[in-house]
């Protein structure tokens, strides 16, 4: 199993990025049209790639909550998201909250769930998952070139040294995936919410351009 292992990590590790930097290409450079429909269909096939892993019993994705902490964390998460929709669509960036929300379920999956998963079965060792999982989460965020420029090199860097580490602590600590799931949330939710000069410097090197909901 040592080579399927292997192997699924890096495609989980390549695959996922790599169709949505072409997918960002399409939306912020090419302005294609069907660019957010691809981005989103690749996101959902992505998500539903997970599936196969859930029948691997020697990978555990975190995704039993192991306490009743976990439970409340779960449904705090859900409360805030129905607290933060009237603030987004006052402040018409809609789609970029619900983008926020996705991801927060999705990327915990992705990486502190499948990727720290098998990286986990693989060497026995949570802190090399550890490791692993935060490299390659600083990965993914390079397919954001499109949207943030040459700046792209500040949020890999601090999703690979600061977010990556926490959330995955946060996974060793509870054994489960819902607090990390909860603190993405509110991290992207911060970002989607605030205004827009301090947006510029949550994710955009420092810039304060406008956020365009160009969805809309």
């Amino acid at each position: 199993m040592t080579n399927i292992y292997t192997l699924l990590v890096l495609l989980y590790a390549t695959l996922p990025p790599l169709s949505l930097f072409y997918t960002l290409k399409l939306i912020y450079h090419d302005n294609n049209k069907y660019g957010w429909h691809l981005h989103y269909l690749f996101k959902y096939l992505a998500t539903l790639s997970f599936l196969p892993i859930l029948f691997l019993k020697d990978v555990n994705l975190g995704l039993i909550p192991k306490s009743n902490y976990s439970l409340f964390f779960l449904v705090l998460t859900f409360v805030l998201v129905f607290l933060g929709l009237k603030r987004a669509i006052r402040r018409n960036v809609l789609f970029f909250y619900n983008a926020g929300v996705f991801a927060g379920f999705m990327e915990e999956f992705l990486y502190r769930g499948v990727i720290f998963g098998l990286v986990d079965a693989l060497t026995k060792n949570v802190w090399v998952a550890l490791g692993v999982s935060s490299f390659f989460f600083g990965v993914w965020h390079l397919k954001n070139y499109y949207w943030s420029g040459k700046h792209i090199w500040i949020q890999f860097l601090y999703t690979f040294l600061f977010y990556g580490p926490l959330f995955s602590l946060m996974r060793i600590y509870t054994g489960d995936l819902y607090l990390a799931i909860l603190f993405h949330y509110i991290t992207d939710a911060t970002v989607a919410l605030a205004p827009d000069w301090m947006r510029g410097w949550l994710v955009q090197g420092g810039k304060t351009k406008e956020y365009k909901d160009n969805y809309l």
